[in-house]
Order: C-alpha cells, then sequence, then structure tokens
C-alpha cells in the first residue's frame, strides 16, 4: 500500500521552499563569488564591487525563481512578478551597500583591494552576507504580519503564486471574494447614501 501523497498548501511551501533554498544558494554562490572577483582581484572599492554583483546575481536568482519554484514561463507579469521581486533587490543592494561602505570606512580599507590583507579583502563579502542575513530576519518578520492580518495586500506586494503556496488556492480564493464582497458593500453603503 502506497502512502496518499502530500497535497495543500504545507506540501507546496515544503517542495517550493527547498527549490527556493536551491535558488537561494545559487544567488549567494554568484554573488560572493563577483564580490570577491571585483573587489580582492580586480581591485575595485567595496561599495562598487558589492552593487554590480548584487545587480548582476539578482537575474539569474529571478529567472531560476520564476522557472524552477514557481514554474512560470512566457512574458513576466510586471505587477505581479517583476515589481515585487526588484523592490527587494534594491532595498538589498542600498542596504549591503551601505554596510559594506561603513565596513570600509571603519576598517579604514576604502581603497582599491589590491593591496589589502586577505581578511580585508574578505570583509565585504561577509558584511554582504551579513546584511542580506538581517533583511531576511526583517523581511520574515514583516512578510509574517502582514499575511496575517492582509492577505490581498500580501498577494499584491509579493505575487499570488507565493499566496497559493502559502495558504492554498482556496483560501487565496475566499480572501479575494472577501475583499470583493467588502467593496461591493461599501459601494452599496456609498450609493444608498448619495441616494437620499
Amino acid at each position: 500500500m502506497t502512502a496518499p501523497a502530500s497535497t495543500g498548501p504545507l506540501a507546496s511551501v515544503k517542495e517550493k521552499g527547498l527549490r527556493y533554498m536551491g535558488v537561494s544558494v545559487v544567488n549567494v554562490v554568484v554573488g560572493q563569488s563577483l564580490l570577491l572577483i571585483f573587489h580582492a582581484v580586480l581591485g575595485w572599492p567595496q561599495a562598487a564591487a558589492n552593487a554590480l554583483a548584487v545587480l548582476i546575481s539578482a537575474f539569474p536568482a529571478y529567472y531560476l525563481s520564476r522557472k524552477w519554484v514557481w514554474g512560470k514561463s512566457g512574458k513576466s507579469h510586471f505587477k505581479k512578478e517583476v515589481l515585487p521581486f526588484w523592490i527587494f533587490v534594491f532595498i538589498g543592494l542600498v542596504f549591503s551597500t551601505a554596510i559594506v561602505a561603513l565596513g570600509a570606512h571603519l576598517t579604514d580599507t576604502t581603497g582599491s583591494g589590491q593591496n589589502l590583507a586577505l581578511w580585508e579583502k574578505l570583509l565585504p563579502n561577509v558584511l554582504n552576507a551579513a546584511s542580506f542575513f538581517i533583511l531576511w530576519i526583517i523581511r520574515f518578520f514583516l512578510m509574517e504580519k502582514l499575511f496575517a492580518q492582509h492577505t490581498e495586500l500580501a498577494e499584491e506586494l509579493v505575487g499570488e503564486d507565493f499566496m497559493e503556496a502559502v495558504h492554498g488556492a482556496d483560501a487565496v480564493s475566499a480572501a479575494e471574494s472577501s475583499a470583493a464582497a467588502r467593496a461591493d458593500a461599501a459601494s452599496q453603503t456609498g450609493l444608498g447614501t448619495a441616494e437620499r
């Protein structure tokens, strides 16, 4: 006798979660490698090396996530896919670059990476990784609160596919129906008031 296949939101999160973690590992390897090459090998200033490494590594992360994690193909939907992704990339870019620049300033290693000790060459990598770790924790708690209180807003911010993976298609559909009913009730109240 075979065990029944796991279905529902938890199974979807487990399956997509492992794929998402795989994409994250690829993104970290690509981003950290680029940062190391730009700063330690090519001698670029830390902040510039970090900014370019984050931007370049975001492209494979987007396409791997879209295809492998969410199973999407064809044209990207700007509002539900592209915009949320690039908002998070921009926040990560600004925050990690600021932390890397601050670290360079505090350690007086703001110049090129050519004549630096090994720890000074690796400092941007450590600060970049730490800044993204901090952002992940903050994002988790903010999104958790957002998901719990405003399902339809969360869907707009992170995309319907993510919401379906977390809550299930039925829960997302119910939230959409509830939001539509509230909008209808509000418009009916407005109409009733206007007729009086």
